[in-house]
């Protein structure tokens, strides 16, 4: 079996979104309300310790 490496890194990412996204709904916000994705990537970023790199 062959671990991906970027699985872990992708989970991560994820995990923050749906962090954000269950905090919205305890505030009683709407789910067709968009998030602050500012914020969002904010907390993305200080989770990887810095800028995340796109090598497309």
């Amino acid at each position: 079996m062959t671990t991906n490496p970027l699985l872990a890194r992708w989970e991560s990412d994820c995990l923050l979104g749906n962090l954000h996204r269950a905090y919205r709904e305890l505030d009683g916000k709407p789910l067709t309300e968009r998030f602050e994705l500012l914020r969002v990537w904010s907390d993305v970023t200080e989770l990887h310790a810095g800028p995340i790199a796109c090598h497309a």
